[in-house]
């Protein structure tokens, strides 16, 4: 209750919450661990007037940590271990290192599993892990061996037979939603930021040549460029493309006119030239908590609707016929062998007497009428 952002909460509430997390979670032993060795740390460096030693936590990922040279006192369990020492150095099999004192905070990776359960506590309170890199698939039989991060956030954010308490945390739900896109994504961009070879950006070479150039006129350092392919969703290049081809759809149904004004002036400045696709895209992009479930679950954000066909209403012998000039007769010809919906649905109701109770206009919630001209 000391922090400021819990005065608002019930003091009995928390207590009880606290005693639960202590009692379950291995991480909240290891932070409770961690705060006795650091009082004891701080006592004895009192009585030996001296200033307290660094104190770490070491998590590893596939909990074993067995050697006690990493720590003076005899205190672990199964997740964490905590050691005293003067010296700067980690294990090199060490997963997340955290210095709580004097040397600052090391930010975790989002591809540690100890992320999620030390992010979200009250969501997994038995401290289950996240998505790491090293993951399986139980079923190997495909070729991919490991499970993707989308693929795992599908799997944890879908409703089970059994009990799943995320689905039960509202605000905090949303949160983990989202953030789980997040990270997600962020895994996508590190992968082209990484294999910019693998991608072939040699062939933006010309472009990259534009840049450099327009830096030099300018006077200005171009920096570091990535490019992201176009296919990466809601990239720059991805919405424009998906800009042009709403105005190809659309350029028959309406006349637009857009306007850009131009404000006269000049005026100089100088700076780095940077162009990185990825930090635009992150700093433009607003995730909502719908859209990023949307995502982790792959459904597709759009679609096209059914086709509609109007049944067909004539006389006999007297259907309507559409042809170019110069193709009456094929037309014609075509016409006279082909069933409308309405001659066709009067072969169906002599060959199928289930069809004779629905009535005409009916008759399509039944039955699919094929491109041969049959129901």
């Amino acid at each position: 209750m000391g922090n400021a952002a819990n005065e608002n909460c019930n003091e009995t509430t928390m207590s009880k919450l606290g005693d639960i997390m202590k009692r379950i979670s291995s991480y909240a032993g290891a932070y409770k661990m961690m705060h006795e060795v650091e009082q004891e740390e701080i006592n004895r460096a009192k009585r030996e007037k001296r200033a307290p030693p660094p104190l770490r936590m070491i998590f590893d990922i596939n909990h074993r940590i067995h050697d006690r040279r990493l720590y003076s006192l005899p205190t672990a369990n199964e997740v964490a271990a905590v050691f005293v020492g003067e010296d700067s150095g980690v294990p090199t099999y060490r997963h997340i290192a955290i210095h709580p004192r004097g040397q600052g905070l090391q930010t975790i990776q989002i591809i540690d599993p100890n992320c999620d359960p030390m992010t979200y506590p009250l969501l997994f309170p038995r401290g289950d892990k996240g998505w790491y890199l090293e993951l399986e698939k139980i079923d190997q039989s495909r070729n991919r061996r490991r499970v993707s991060m989308l693929q795992f956030y599908s799997y944890r954010l879908a409703i089970h037979p059994t009990f799943s308490a995320i689905h039960y945390r509202e605000k905090l739900f949303q949160q983990y939603i989202v953030d789980g896109y997040v990270k997600t994504e962020q895994n996508r961009l590190a992968f082209h930021r990484q294999n910019q070879k693998a991608l072939r950006v040699e062939l933006y070479q010309d472009l990259m040549n534009h840049l450099a150039n327009e830096a030099e006129i300018e006077g200005l350092r171009p920096g570091r460029v990535i490019i992201l392919p176009s296919s990466f969703q809601g990239s720059p290049r991805a919405m424009q493309q998906n800009y042009q081809d709403a105005m190809t759809i659309g350029h028959d149904c309406a006349n637009i006119k857009l306007q850009r004004p131009v404000q006269e002036g000049a005026a100089a400045d100088q700076g780095t030239l940077e162009w990185d696709e990825i930090k635009a895209h992150l700093d433009a992009r607003y995730v909502s908590a719908p859209e990023a479930a949307w995502r982790l679950f792959e459904f597709p954000l759009h679609d096209k609707s059914h086709a509609i066909v109007r049944l067909a209403v004539h006389l006999p012998n007297q259907q309507p016929v559409y042809f170019a000039e110069g193709n009456e007769r094929q037309a014609l010809e075509r016409a006279a062998m082909k069933d409308t919906t309405l001659t066709a649905w009067f072969k169906l109701n002599s060959k199928d007497p289930d069809a004779r109770q629905y009535l005409y206009h009916d008759i399509p919630q039944y039955f699919v009428f094929e491109r041969n001209g049959t129901w």
